[in-house]
């Protein structure tokens, strides 16, 4: 048998070798981008959590204070909390910013001295808009 059939035959064998690395190296790629920017959803999402809940033991420290100073601290459909220079504060605003992440509240007065609130923390990342909303009802105990 003649060397000149094997030669093209080995050529190809190293092209379809090539081509299925090449593939297999892409498949890793896309593979290892996949968990990283899953692994950084993650993330910020427990970083948006941990700011919602501080934002709520903020309000529950404005309503211990005064619930009549929580109920009308904004009167806007969004409002924003001051961070302590001394203490919790809110104000009509679009949201305080904290990083990447914008954190806001909703207040709805559901009865008389009864206030459901709606904490919202908002990041955009390379993977998107995502937030986290958490609720909570305030009353006034006092």
């Amino acid at each position: 048998m003649s060397n000149r059939g094997k030669k093209g035959q080995t050529l190809l064998e190293v092209v379809a070798a090539v081509a299925l690395v090449a593939l297999v190296v892409t498949a890793l790629i896309g593979l290892a981008v996949a968990v990283v920017r899953s692994a950084t959803v993650s993330r910020n999402r427990a970083v948006a959590t941990s700011y919602a809940q501080e934002g709520l033991e903020a309000l529950r420290s404005i309503r211990d204070r005064s619930f009549e100073g929580l109920k009308n601290c904004c009167t806007a459909a969004t409002c924003q909390l001051v961070p302590p220079g001394s203490q919790w504060t809110c104000i009509d605003g679009p949201g305080e910013t904290l990083s990447i992440f914008t954190r806001s509240f909703t207040k709805t007065e559901v009865e008389s001295g009864k206030l459901k609130v709606e904490m919202k923390v908002e990041w955009d990342d390379n993977a998107g808009h995502h937030g986290v909303s958490i609720p909570s009802w305030l009353a006034d105990w006092r």
